[in-house]
């Protein structure tokens, strides 16, 4: 299994126009480029922001895809963007350098968790900015992935995190053993030291799951300790 980084310039702009607010701008200029591209291409922008349910009501949803396309050619001309995508750059080196570095490492790891050997298979990362926050299996072997180092090895824990949504597919418990799995399990393990759900004061996971988490773990540590039981024949049982 191995991960291929890239950058998609049209979904980098929209992303980062789209997402970015507060304290999640990836600097403090990119307001300009935001107020700009608003008050000249409200239709297209709105689009991208709020949906389509508008547009559809008031039959002006050609009308501001086409302001899309428009939006996109002038952000992608701006300053501001191509200082966004300097540093998007700058961070795609980095993410080849750690998976270069630990991804077979990883890998191992991750198929000592699991019980079965990782499948023959290529994953796009398209590559947002770090600061903005992005971690998305979005199908098709592709994941969008743009986030800041919260703790060592927190891209690698997460890229095998949204890989596994298309490895284990869908079903009850799916979600909670891949937070288990990758999120706890792998990144102890990589790290060499650390405790479930919390990494440096900081909760690891959904909130949402962490409570159901907790209620499968006595049946996750037993099925660590099971040489004869893979992770697909433990998400049966949990059936």
């Amino acid at each position: 299994m191995d991960f291929s980084f890239k950058i998609n310039e049209n979904l980098l702009l929209v992303n980062t126009l789209v997402k970015a607010k507060g304290n999640n701008l990836p600097f403090s200029a990119w307001v300009n480029l935001q107020n700009t591209l608003w008050e000249k291409h409200k239709r297209g922008y709105s689009l991208l922001k709020n949906g389509f349910e508008n547009e559809i009501a008031f039959d002006t949803l050609q009308e501001s895809v086409d302001d899309i396309s428009a939006l996109i050619d002038e952000g992608k001309k701006s300053k501001e963007f191509g200082r966004v995508l300097n540093e998007v750059e700058d961070y795609k080196k980095e993410l080849e350098s750690k998976w270069q570095k630990d991804g077979q490492k990883a890998s191992a790891f991750l198929e000592e968790i699991l019980k079965i050997k990782l499948p023959d298979k290529e994953f796009t990362v398209l590559i947002t900015h770090p600061k903005v926050g992005n971690g998305k299996y979005a199908g098709e072997n592709t994941i969008i992935w743009g986030h800041e180092e919260n703790w060592p090895n927190y891209s690698i824990v997460y890229l095998f995190h949204e890989a596994l949504h298309e490895i284990l597919g869908k079903g009850k418990f799916v979600h909670e053993i891949i937070e288990l799995a990758s999120d706890n399990e792998l990144r102890i393990r990589l790290n060499g030291k650390g405790e479930y759900f919390t990494e440096n004061g900081q909760q690891v996971g959904h909130l949402d799951l962490i409570e159901s988490e907790k209620k499968l773990l006595p049946n996750w540590q037993k099925y660590l300790k099971d040489p004869n039981m893979t992770i697909f024949e433990f998400l049966k049982s949990l059936e």
